[in-house]
């Protein structure tokens, strides 16, 4: 008989009385004191300290009991029937349920399982529906070992211009001044930081897949137009660099890159764009690491050193730093293949495709709009006015909507393109032209029209409507309030009397202070006759 099994019988004939008092013991207590309450009934019972705890956790013990048959498989399904119905689900996309129930109809299997084992044999396998289209993303692992257990190996392109890796960094403390090309530092990053609505400043890194020679530039866009512009001049003719039209690029699921005109310009020169799958960043680690990481780093500490000098560096001049660096790295031998890159890439070039001229490339920078043409046949588009010619077929056009293609390119912003029956025609930015008259026509001034003139060349003086509404400051005088008049008692007036030689006017006055304390002034002085 097996341990499990003699454990097993064990702790069911153990009195649920005992397994309850161990429980209500240790539940009030904790750390060290639960440990050692813990270990006393372990030696007591004879059981180990885990089986105390595991009886005592999460509030109680179990009432549930063990299954009869624990640990044997219920559904009777064997391998090739598995398979089977894995084919089904990995090849044609069948729901569970429908595996399933084409698998009962079949007899594949002799009794229905559940939806839920289906899918857990499916995760044991490791192709449940998350991990087939996300490969990188193991469900229950750790961040770091999402991707051991996936089958990876280094791979590399046989020969130059079969793969070039391409990726977009933001340098996110430096942003371009608004309406200028100096590049600005700022230390908040927060999301109210004052330069927010300015342009951060790009960093465009691309590199060949077999050789590892790379180039890069830095921007304040990352647009559609952005992109064909950096690859345009990634991809030019050069004597001591990267060049040539590669077979695949293979880059981030970006927005710009999987744009209509970006796709149809790679289509045209030959480019198959390839996004990699999600969760799979290390896929193309040859330009995250190496240069995107590598080149964000350097860039980034000489920027800084020169913002501590107070030096204000501008786009090319940063370019023309960045340059240095990537001709510095191009001609180090590299720490994987122990060659120059810059010598591994000529040395791999079997075949060189070549962009065509400039004047076929600015085709792609043209966008398709719909516009209706008015009655004076201009045509107006992002604010500015075309004059169509006043002949056949552009006359019959008045009042309907038209095809035109407007250029982002500089060198074409001010031309647009009419398409008529299949047919081209570039008309440029003009003036609008005036009536067939040839006059602009002006009406007699109105009555109301001359009041108005007439009342703002009016002279009114020194008058200022400010002042009307100005509060002003109070003057009225305030009333004067007298003092009191002073007032003396009837020592004080005996006294006065005494010290005037009016001792013959003493007798008058008791009469005066009959019934009160004091007298005025002015009595005393009506009194005396003063």
């Amino acid at each position: 008989m097996s341990i499990e099994r003699v454990m097993c019988s064990w702790e069911e004939h153990m009195d649920e009385a005992v397994k309850n008092e161990v429980r209500n013991s240790l539940r009030p207590l904790s750390g060290r004191a639960k440990k050692s309450r813990a270990a006393l009934w372990a030696d007591e019972l004879g059981c180990s300290i885990d089986t105390i705890y595991r009886w005592s956790r999460n509030g109680g013990i179990s009432a549930r009991k063990r299954r009869s048959d624990r640990g044997v498989r219920r559904s009777a399904v064997s391998e090739e029937a598995k398979k089977a119905m894995f084919s089904l689900s990995v090849r044609y996309g069948m729901s569970a349920s429908e595996v399933i129930a084409h698998a009962l109809a079949h007899g594949w299997i002799a009794q229905p399982i559940h939806v839920g084992t289906f899918n857990a044999w499916r995760r044991q396998a490791g192709i449940s529906d998350r991990q087939l289209t996300k490969p990188g993303k193991i469900p229950g692992a750790s961040y770091r070992n999402r991707l051991k257990d996936q089958p990876h190996r280094r791979f590399e392109a046989e020969r130059s211009n079969e793969i070039h890796q391409i990726d977009l960094t933001e340098l996110k403390p430096y942003f371009v001044q608004d309406g200028e090309n100096v590049v600005g530092f700022e230390v908040d990053l927060g999301p109210n930081r004052e330069k927010n609505g300015y342009p951060r400043l790009q960093l465009v890194a691309l590199v060949d897949d077999h050789s590892r020679c790379l180039y890069a530039e830095v921007g304040r866009r990352k647009d559609t137009d952005a992109w064909m512009d950096f690859c345009i001049r990634a991809w030019e003719k050069v004597d001591d660099g990267l060049y040539g039209v590669p077979d695949i690029l293979y880059g981030d699921k970006d927005g710009s890159p999987r744009a209509t005109r970006f796709q149809e310009f790679a289509g045209d020169m030959g480019v198959e764009y390839i996004p990699h799958q999600p969760g799979n960043s290390a896929a193309k680690g040859k330009v995250e690491s190496g240069a995107i990481k590598y080149l964000k780093g350097r860039l980034s500490r000489l920027l800084m050193v020169l913002y501590d000098q107070g030096q204000p560096v501008s786009i090319d001049e940063a370019n023309e730093h960045l340059q240095k660096i990537v001709e510095e790295k191009n001609t180090r031998p590299h720490s994987v293949t122990g060659e120059v890159p810059l010598d591994r890439f000529r040395r791999g070039l079997k075949s060189v495709r070549l962009l065509p001229d400039e004047e076929k490339l600015l085709i792609y920078y043209y966008e398709a709009h719909t516009r209706r043409v008015l009655a004076d046949l201009t045509v107006r588009l992002n604010g500015v006015q075309y004059q169509l010619p006043r002949h056949e077929p552009f006359l019959s056009l008045v009042g309907q909507r038209i095809d035109v293609r407007s250029s982002t390119h500089p060198a074409r912003s001010q031309h647009l393109i009419v398409v008529i029956d299949q047919e081209s025609h570039i008309i440029d930015a003009v003036q609008a032209a005036p009536d067939k008259a040839g006059n602009i026509r002006s009406l007699p001034t109105s009555d109301r029209e001359r009041h108005i003139a007439a009342a703002y060349e009016t002279d009114i003086g020194d008058f200022d409507p400010v002042r009307m509404y100005e509060q002003e400051p109070d003057t009225v005088t305030p009333i004067p309030i007298p003092a009191p008049e002073p007032e003396m008692t009837k020592i004080e007036v005996k006294t006065r009397l005494l010290r005037e030689g009016r001792r013959a006017l003493i007798g008058q006055v008791d009469d005066m202070f009959s019934g009160r304390d004091k007298i005025s002034l002015s009595e005393y002085r009506e009194l005396t006759g003063t």
